[in-house]
């Protein structure tokens, strides 16, 4: 049974006059310009850049090679991490062939400093944040390439996961569901933000961002299991999950929170990688006891129309 991520009102009333500004980009994908963008994303990764706030922002867009000309798609924005390019993240998870099987498309942006990371902390207020810029990829994205408004989601590890969370706690995103990797934030600032739906994975052997918290390349991080309660309790969900095993090690914990579901995976064998990638990003040990990409696809319900 296909689950269905649910909203509150008050998330629709959130991000409602971005949707509708979003969505009222999806009238321009008729011009020929247009709709030969709409079919030209191609799994082999087409560059392009966005101007925000006087900067050339870069970004990759793969998809079906037989994308319908002006036909919309769900999107997943694709966050990399600390010192990794768009293009690495890409073809580290999988997923372009992921998007080219299940009929979505992969949006890949890339930080703007010489270090590759991403700014967790400046509003979405201010034009020259990496938020501002994920903002305006987003109108980008459904004025000039036909992604769905409607069905939106991110995919994040390490320092990109953690900006996957930033957009959660912003409150200024409608995405329908979070995925992340390697890294999970909840700060003070995410309580007035609306549900949401997240599936995460963490290594128990990650020495870069310990499981049971600690100093990190980005600065301290609490323990993630402490991360897990905080959003499942922003969410308004169970005190306890739902717990069972992974084969090959693990564990599992969920949380069907009404408003939303959360989706957690402790890797007994995983270190700070994308599970079940090939390992060419990150540190440590990849596990192999999930697939966070089929996962995430899944949990985002992709690629398998009801």
């Amino acid at each position: 049974m296909r689950r269905r991520h649910r909203l509150r009102a008050r998330h629709v009333l959130v991000v409602g006059a971005l949707s509708a500004l979003i969505a009222a980009g999806l009238a321009a994908c008729t011009s020929p310009q247009q709709l030969d963008a709409c079919g030209s994303a191609g799994t082999d990764g087409a560059k392009h850049t966005v101007e925000v706030a006087g900067d050339d922002r870069r970004y990759i867009v793969y998809g079906p090679d037989d994308l319908e000309a002006g036909a919309t798609l769900p999107v997943v924005y694709l966050l990399h991490p600390l010192g990794n390019t768009a293009e690495e993240v890409a073809g580290a998870t999988s997923f372009p062939e992921a998007a080219a099987d299940g009929e979505f498309l992969v949006v890949a942006p890339q930080a703007a400093t010489d270090e590759l990371q991403w700014d967790v902390d400046s509003p979405v207020s201010e034009p020259e944040s990496d938020l501002a810029f994920l903002q305006a990829l987003m109108q980008t994205v459904a004025d000039e390439h036909c992604g769905d408004p409607q069905r939106q989601y991110v995919a994040g590890i390490s320092n990109g996961s953690m900006m996957a969370f930033a957009m959660a706690c912003s409150g200024e995103f409608p995405i329908q569901a979070y995925g992340g990797a390697a890294a999970i934030t909840y700060e003070s600032g995410c309580e007035t933000a609306p549900p949401a739906s997240i599936v995460y994975f963490h290594g128990a052997g990650d020495s870069v961002v310990p499981f049971t918290g600690g100093e990190t390349p980005v600065g301290p991080m609490q323990a993630v299991t402490l991360t897990l309660q905080s959003w499942a309790a922003h969410d308004g969900c169970p005190a306890a999950p739902k717990q069972s095993t992974v084969d090959a090690g693990g564990a599992r914990w969920t949380w069907d929170c009404g408003a939303a579901t959360i989706d957690a995976y402790v890797l007994a064998d995983g270190g700070h990688t994308w599970p079940g990638g090939d390992g060419s990003i990150g540190a440590g040990a990849t596990s192999k006891a999930v697939d966070a990409t089929s996962t995430m696809v899944d949990f985002f319900e992709l690629g398998d129309e009801a």
